[in-house]
């Protein structure tokens, strides 16, 4: 599986860092986070492999900002 990785291709990437302060318990009151937003697009004929993966991704909302609303992403699938 780890040798079909390199036929996917990245065909499209718009990521955008969005910074933001949090309140918190620490001293001076406020944490400093940082997010990754935007769109990728991926192009591959075995893609259909990773899907149970990705879409666990998905389920388990995996990210260290998950409770501030990070870490979700949506798939689409797209056949020409």
């Amino acid at each position: 599986m780890l040798a079909d990785t390199y036929a996917v291709l990245l065909t499209q990437s718009s990521p955008k860092i969005y910074r933001y302060e949090q309140l918190s318990n620490s001293p001076g009151g406020k944490t400093r986070r940082e997010a990754i937003l935007g769109e990728t697009v991926f192009q591959a004929n075995l893609l259909t492999k990773f899907l149970p993966f990705l879409t666990a991704g998905g389920l388990l909302n995996v990210n260290s900002n998950k409770s501030a609303g990070f870490g979700r992403f949506i798939m689409k699938r797209n056949c020409k």
